[in-house]
């Protein structure tokens, strides 16, 4: 049986595969395609970001006694992430602004996904029980589901996020 933690890192770590996919295909596409694919990836972003909030960030916080400067700096990337995201909404995909900063935005996001994994993942669990790394697990296993509930409907990445963050502080029993 595999343990809490690999589970956990697996899910992460297939979350991340899964968001540079999504966004070497907005690359590759272009005009009404583009669009779909920049939206699909605000959705799935967005839930993803509110699990991480759920499962990862807060953890960690709580359970790093003093140090929390590795939990910090990835909840200012997810920040500026946050920044650049509305102002490609802003600009949208015919700009000729949008590849290249959109580009710039892939590039922070693969920085902060391997951080994530590589520096803030290995210290949070390690001191969690096995309990807490199946809530956690469950937590992001959860995001495929936010993503199909938000579906499309033109909302902006911010929309998609406060959604995704009231149904895991809803503590109904379909938020955890």
């Amino acid at each position: 049986m595999t343990s809490s933690v690999e589970q956990l890192t697996s899910t992460l770590t297939d979350q991340h595969h899964q968001i540079k996919n999504m966004m070497e295909t907005v690359l590759t596409q272009e005009g009404a395609d583009r669009q779909v694919a920049f939206a699909a990836l605000c959705r799935f972003l967005a839930a993803h970001e509110a699990a991480e909030e759920e499962c990862l960030h807060t953890p960690t916080k709580e359970e790093l006694d003093g140090d929390t400067t590795v939990v910090d700096r990835r909840i200012e990337e997810e920040d500026e992430a946050g920044r650049s995201i509305a102002e490609l909404e802003r600009l949208g995909i015919s700009s000729p602004e949008f590849r290249d900063k959109f580009e710039n935005f892939r590039l922070a996001v693969i920085a902060h996904a391997e951080a994530e994994e590589h520096e803030e993942l290995p210290r949070l669990s390690a001191t969690l029980d096995e309990l807490e790394l199946k809530r956690m697990q469950a937590a992001l296993a959860r995001v495929p589901y936010l993503v199909s509930r938000n579906g499309d409907g033109g909302a902006s990445f911010r929309e998609h996020l406060q959604a995704a963050r009231a149904e895991f502080r809803s503590g109904s029993p379909t938020a955890r």
